[in-house]
């Protein structure tokens, strides 16, 4: 079907940046956070499953927006990174869903940021992030994520350049990363 469809069911409610990632191994859409009313910002995890959303996982990742989310086929979790936090401020820690809780993986990594996009590569196995603002200025660096720990690949002059608010996906029939966008 090549038109959108509003689905007329209860949802998390209103919210200005959350993270969203589809898990293809449980057939769910996850998301996580964002900002709420009065510029409040929000902890809590929902999951789509086609026809119902359904609010999950009491305990998870401290309230934030803006962060980054992909899922990882390989070690089969969704992967969020980063974020804004009204407490906390900007955010550097690394966190998977597995379906039921959620585990803190990181605690520092790429270095704190929001706005940043993640997409997951299927060919080479790894997640990748880019850019992003830490508030002082836009990101230019990419990150690759095994599993187990991030990895510093293109900075400056090496990669699409300083950039926030843009989109990333894999694309599996071109075997390539897309990066669209962003403000500078």
């Amino acid at each position: 079907d090549k038109s959108w469809n509003l689905a007329e069911v209860a949802s998390p409610g209103a919210r200005f940046g959350p993270s969203m990632a589809y898990d293809s191994v449980r057939g769910r859409v996850v998301l996580f956070g964002g900002e709420g009313a009065q510029g409040s910002f929000l902890g809590d995890t929902w999951e789509w499953d086609g026809k119902v959303w359904t609010r999950v996982a009491a305990e998870g990742p401290i309230a934030r927006a803006h962060a980054a989310m992909s899922f990882d086929s390989r070690i089969q979790r969704v992967v969020l990174h980063g974020g804004r936090s009204l407490t906390a401020g900007v955010l550097d820690d690394t966190w998977f869903w597995d379906g039921s809780k959620w585990q803190s993986v990181l605690a520092k990594s790429v270095g704190g940021r929001f706005n940043h996009a993640m997409a997951y590569d299927s060919l080479r196995g790894v997640t990748v992030l880019h850019g992003g603002n830490n508030t002082d200025l836009e990101l230019d660096d990419t990150w690759e994520f095994d599993g187990k720990g991030w990895k510093k690949v293109f900075a400056g002059s090496n990669g699409p350049g300083a950039r926030q608010g843009h989109a990333m996906a894999y694309g599996s029939l071109q075997k390539q990363l897309l990066l669209f966008g962003g403000e500078t």
